[in-house]
């Protein structure tokens, strides 16, 4: 049966190669960027994808990242628990696929299941991201496996993620077809846009802000009237602000009533073991004209 993409590139076998036709400058969108896209990712967004597929950002390069390192590490152990756990048949993959339908579609499977038209994507999670598995599968890996099966045309995919270094998940999740047609319908919005150079409206996310200052890094002197749909955003924001020193200045006070009570101690714990504070004192060395030798007091609240 003809299958619905393209190879275009191996991760394994030439990783360079991979990596170059991968790039979202080649007009091409994967997983983790069709996510991104989708308002689905905690690490990007779309106006920082904007960025990258317009060359207004330089793709970072994670190689010698620590944790990507050892995510690649750790990959076919964990295909292999994965495998003994569910007594399935696994072969590695790598292959970069195209979506013939829908051409700005990427993906990278990691292993394919023997025996059934299937992948299986893994997925190595730091302790702090362990808790987005309390409820089930995540919304990201959600949308990220919807997007592998847009590529691939299965009507299934299984993932497995280790948690932690020690706590593996794993499932199987179906088709959606009305995911597939919202990534199809989003992604096809965000080309369009690349090609008129129209960036998508930012969100409130660090990658976001990041972006902005990629795609507007300075002034050029001119004075611009601003739509009339700018006004009520120009109010809230106003009023967030007016809120925000309240509370700034609320904050400042709780801490200092608190560190008054607790005085010369290093920590005070609060009635009924509802909590603990510290309030000890942190020494920092100088050694310079600039930087002087310094002590001062931390309020820390523990449990």
């Amino acid at each position: 049966m003809t299958k619905p993409y393209d190879v275009i590139a191996n991760q394994h076998d030439d990783f360079d190669d991979w990596a170059e036709k991968h790039k979202i400058t080649n007009g091409l969108l994967g997983a983790n960027g069709s996510c991104a896209v989708m308002g689905k990712n905690k690490y990007d967004s779309a106006i920082s994808m904007f960025a990258l597929a317009t060359g207004r950002k330089e793709s970072e390069d994670i190689s010698g990242v620590e944790a990507v390192k050892w995510g690649l590490r750790l990959e076919d152990p964990i295909a292999q628990a994965w495998a003994e756990e569910t007594g399935k048949e696994i072969v590695r993959c790598g292959d970069l696929r195209v979506s013939k339908k829908v051409p700005w579609a990427c993906s990278t499977p990691d292993y394919e299941v023997a025996g059934e038209n299937a992948d299986l994507q893994i997925k190595n999670v730091n302790a702090w991201a362990a808790d987005d598995f309390e409820d089930g599968i995540p919304d990201w890996l959600y949308w990220n496996l919807q997007h592998e099966m847009l590529v691939s045309g299965h009507t299934h995919i299984y993932y497995a993620c280790l948690l932690g270094g020690n706590n593996l998940k794993h499932g199987q999740v179906e088709r959606d077809a009305n995911a597939i047609a919202a990534i199809i319908t989003t992604g096809s919005d965000f080309w369009a846009r690349v090609q008129r150079d129209d960036p998508p409206l930012p969100d409130g996310s660090d990658a976001s802000t990041e972006a902005i200052k990629d795609l507007y890094s300075t002034d050029d002197g001119t004075v611009v009237e601003l739509d009339i749909d700018v006004v009520p955003l120009d109010e809230e924001l106003q009023e967030i602000k007016k809120v925000l020193k309240t509370l700034g200045k609320r904050k400042a006070e709780l801490e200092n009533i608190i560190k008054a009570k607790i005085g010369f101690a290093s920590k005070a714990v609060l009635p009924g073991g509802a909590g603990t504070y510290s309030f000890k004192t942190v020494h920092k060395s100088g050694g310079t004209r600039t930087y002087q030798a310094t002590s001062y007091r931390v309020l820390r609240r523990g449990k």
